[in-house]
């Protein structure tokens, strides 16, 4: 028999995804109105995780980015699991 695991990093802490495949977020990022922008996990409360999805949208991609940057419409939509 195997005994006590030693204690590993601490995943607590609110991450940014580099990359996201859950069902949430692809069917986001196919909307005609709004594109995905920062996806993170927020464990700073275990064992609940929030994932969090930033979502801008589309029609900021037609303006220049100096205008687009300066309306800063993006909002914030929050999955709990």
């Amino acid at each position: 028999a195997a005994g006590p695991l030693a204690p590993g990093p601490s995943i607590v802490g609110l991450w940014r995804l580099l990359y996201a495949s859950g069902a949430d977020v692809v069917s986001l990022a196919a909307s005609p109105v709004v594109s995905v922008g920062a996806v993170l996990q927020d464990i700073r409360d275990p064992p609940a995780i929030v994932n969090v999805i930033d979502l801008i949208p589309r029609a900021l991609a037609l303006l220049p980015p100096d205008i687009a940057q300066a309306l800063d419409s993006a909002f914030r939509l929050r999955v709990y699991t």
